[in-house]
């Protein structure tokens, strides 16, 4: 064998290990997050009592092209609080929504203490929620201007009624990252004191 034909030979062979290790790299990390696809984020009472209202972050769709949760993420809620807290959430739906700011706004979900229950799911990287607790311990953010209800609702963001008694900012929920092994099959906010 010459030292031509040997050059070339090394050439492709040191390639070879180059691409099989950055292959095997990225299905370490893909399976690495798939096996660890469950969040959960704690989530102490706001300190303040107003805050300014921003607009939701920008959508984005990267999971129609490939995910570790094809139907989207499992958005639940559990409550660590003392006392029984109820829950609203802002999701993105244009399908409902669209003409209306596209962000739909439902509640209430009933958690007594040590309840977790699930919310809604979702394939949006962003959602947000407001939590209030029956001691007045609030959970809220600076997103969104959402109407609120005495009892049960689902509407959009856009729609305002003289039956809701306040608007509140919600807390954004970040489901994941841009990359497919960077979002979650469930994701679970913790409610804490």
């Amino acid at each position: 064998m010459n030292t031509k034909s040997f050059g070339s030979w090394r050439r492709v062979a040191l390639l070879s290990a180059a691409v099989a290790c950055a292959c095997a790299l990225l299905a370490s990390l893909v399976a690495g997050k798939a096996n660890a696809a469950d969040m959960t984020v704690a989530a102490r009472p706001s300190d303040h009592v107003a805050a300014p209202h921003l607009k939701m972050p920008a959508t984005h769709k990267v999971r129609a092209v490939m995910s570790v949760a094809p139907t989207g993420t499992a958005v639940h809620f559990h409550n660590s609080y003392r006392t029984t807290v109820w829950v609203a959430i802002m999701r993105y739906n244009p399908g409902s929504c669209g003409s209306y700011g596209t962000w739909e706004t439902k509640g209430w979900w009933r958690l007594d203490p040590g309840a977790t229950k699930q919310a809604f799911s979702t394939s949006n990287r962003y959602a947000a929620y407001y939590a209030k607790a029956a001691d007045g311990a609030q959970w809220s953010g600076n997103y969104g201007r959402v109407y609120l209800y005495h009892s049960a609702f689902d509407s959009c963001i856009n729609i305002g009624s003289t039956a809701a008694y306040r608007t509140v900012g919600m807390r954004l929920i970040d489901l994941g990252g841009y990359a497919p092994w960077e979002w979650y099959s469930s994701y679970t906010v913790n409610i804490i004191p």
